[in-house]
């Protein structure tokens, strides 16, 4: 190997390894931000199957459930009112590109025809964003705004 070459192959090698290093940590970097959405979109849709659940069950049994949006606490509670230890009870756990905005909220699906006590609604932020749960009147059904 001619003299002239010799820290050559120090540089090449040195070339390579800030190439591969730099393929190693760009795909975290990227994740993070789809790591964040899939959770809020998980979030979103975990939330509309509860609550059909809750409402679905309060049709069948006859029996009247309670939801319940914790803010401090980060959750939302679904249960049934007459039975705090019933295996149907469930809470939703706050990711953490998930807030709400709403305080302590409070609704209730009465026993027989599902129809929700209080009609109003529960805000977020879901990756910065805001979205609305909002009950709809008479339906039974819910949307996001």
């Amino acid at each position: 190997m001619p003299n002239n070459e010799k820290g050559f192959l120090l540089l090449e090698s040195l070339l390579v390894l800030a190439i591969a290093a730099s393929l190693l940590f760009i795909p975290p970097l990227l994740s993070r931000d789809v790591i964040s959405a899939t959770e809020g979109e998980l979030f979103k849709q975990q939330l509309e199957s509860s609550v059909t659940a809750t409402q679905n069950y309060a049709v069948l049994s006859g029996k009247m459930t309670k939801i319940e949006l914790s803010k401090q606490n980060k959750r939302i509670k679904f249960s049934l009112l007459d039975n705090p230890s019933h295996s149907f009870n469930h809470r939703l756990i706050f990711p953490e590109s998930v807030s709400a905005l709403s305080t302590t909220k409070v609704f209730h699906f009465l026993g027989g025809s599902g129809n929700i006590r209080e009609l109003d609604s529960m805000a977020f932020t879901i990756d910065g964003k805001r979205a609305v749960f909002k009950f709809q009147m008479g339906s039974g059904r819910y949307e996001w705004e």
